[in-house]
């Protein structure tokens, strides 16, 4: 299940060390770079994350980033939100939710995707407390279809504002920061295997809209998701928030899949 993760990566890897395939039809230049894009000066980066699981202000670092890689001067534009939702990144850049948001994804030459999924109750495997947390159900690809059409929805809507204009738009999944509750509570190998579904889900809407994808999972809890993040200094504090260390990570694994623009499907 984590080979198709690691192959999507490893080929975003292969393209930004060869300078970038021409992903949308463009010469590029070096980190994938659209030649059309670096004469813009400026470009506008668009975060979509849910706050808890992510570090503090990684808008802002990738933002840096992106600029130290790319001499390109870059504006953050940071929409994370605590618990935010597939289904509320969805209603925000159509302006459902937040008026004009869909201006701002327009003017975005580069974009990051992470919500949480709809219709799934992953409740008995959140929170970092010791409580009853019930029988963990046998998850499947099935459960998370929802999650899938509803992440390639926000792709879709992503592309049609953005009218054929280079993006770079990312995606990435959640890493899980209670490896050691759930090891306490009894739960850790029905909670994982969950987590593993749920991230594959993730990974699939990415593949199938042509999207980088980066597994924070395999990032921060190890390819085999036995890494207790909190032992290994990747959590801030006593919350679930990455710390500095997980957040530098985090913003080098985005990095290393380079700046080619990414096309619709079929575009």
């Amino acid at each position: 299940m984590r080979r198709a993760f690691l192959v999507l990566l490893a080929a975003a890897l292969v393209a930004a060390a060869c300078g970038g395939d021409d992903t949308a039809g463009n010469e590029t230049g070096p980190n994938g770079v659209d030649a059309s894009m670096a004469e813009l000066g400026q470009w506008d980066l668009v975060v979509f994350a849910d706050r808890n699981f992510t570090p503090e202000n990684m808008a802002d670092a990738y933002a840096r980033r992106i600029t130290a890689d790319t001499g390109v001067a870059v504006e953050a534009q940071d929409f994370a939100l605590t618990g935010l939702e597939s289904e509320r990144i969805l209603a925000m850049i159509r302006d459902e939710a937040f008026p004009n948001l869909g201006e701002a994804v327009a003017g975005a030459e580069v974009i990051v995707v992470n919500g949480t999924p709809p219709d799934v109750d992953l409740d008995p495997c959140l929170g970092g407390s010791l409580r009853e947390r019930g029988d963990v159900p046998a998850f499947t690809a099935e459960d998370f279809a929802p999650y899938v059409e509803v992440l390639g929805e926000i792709y879709d809507e992503i592309f049609r504002l953005r009218d054929g204009a280079p993006t770079i738009v990312r995606a990435m999944d959640f890493y899980n920061p209670w490896l050691d509750v759930w090891q306490e509570a009894g739960v850790a190998e029905a909670c994982t295997a969950a987590w593993e579904e749920f991230s594959a889900a993730a990974a699939e809407a990415a593949q199938q809209a042509g999207v980088p994808f980066v597994s924070m999972y395999d990032l921060l809890n190890g390819p085999d998701h036995d890494v207790d993040m909190r032992e290994a200094g990747y959590l801030a504090g006593s919350m679930w928030q990455a710390s500095e260390t997980a957040g530098d990570l985090m913003t080098d694994a985005l990095a290393a899949t380079g700046y080619a623009p990414v096309a619709p499907p079929g575009g």
